[in-house]
């Protein structure tokens, strides 16, 4: 089997804010999941030998995670994968490192970071995605969700006589609501883009 070159990628997040990433490539044979694998295993020795690129600009971790929700963000590797001659269809597995030092949360797929997939319990069901949900055609339905979200569960309290209830749920909403204005800035702008799938092979243009 033909060897073709894997990318490790890093993204440096210093101080709370990522100029630049990181791209150390490995030659290998095999199918993509051993590719990753050997990638997975080799974190720890590559973030600090990988060659760095800047971004073109640069990103908070909301802002990073905004762009990974709606927005294919290969294209910001661009860079690295022409620097080392990749194939057009690139494997490679994403990390970010904070102050120095690899940080994973959860394992995902490139795809588009859906939270129905990373909320999944077997046995037990997972959170909807509001953007799976109420992103069509290109258009964010928001008096969907704040309907369905909000006033559904309200009603729904009211009818049952659960009048405590009712208010409890209307203050603990609001006060969600609070802390996501809080944090506009990011939602409007993940909000002007729309998903776009990802796999961990990536056919370059």
């Amino acid at each position: 089997m033909l060897e073709e070159r894997a990318f490790n990628i890093f993204v440096y997040f210093d101080q709370g804010i990522a100029r630049q990433y990181g791209a150390r490539h490995h030659r290998l044979a095999g199918d993509d999941e051993a590719k990753l694998r050997h990638l997975r295993a080799n974190i720890e020795t590559d973030h600090g030998k990988a060659k760095r690129f800047d971004f073109e600009r640069s990103f908070t971790p909301d802002e990073w995670l905004a762009a990974q929700r709606f927005r294919e963000v290969t294209h910001y590797f661009e860079q690295a994968f022409s620097h080392y001659r990749a194939r057009r269809a690139v494997i490679y597995c994403m990390t970010p490192v904070v102050d120095g030092v690899p940080t994973v949360d959860q394992q995902v797929s490139t795809g588009s970071f859906r939270g129905d997939v990373v909320t999944q319990i077997e046995g037990r069901g997972s959170v909807p995605d509001y953007l799976v949900t109420y992103v069509r055609e290109n258009t964010f339905h928001l008096a969907e969700l704040l309907n369905d979200d909000y006033f559904n569960a309200i009603k729904l309290l009211f009818n049952a006589g659960h009048h405590i209830g009712e208010v409890a749920d209307v203050l603990h909403r609001y006060a969600r609501f609070c802390r996501a204005w809080r944090r506009s800035r990011e939602f409007y702008r993940l909000a002007r883009h729309i998903c776009r799938p990802r796999t961990h092979r990536y056919n370059r243009r």
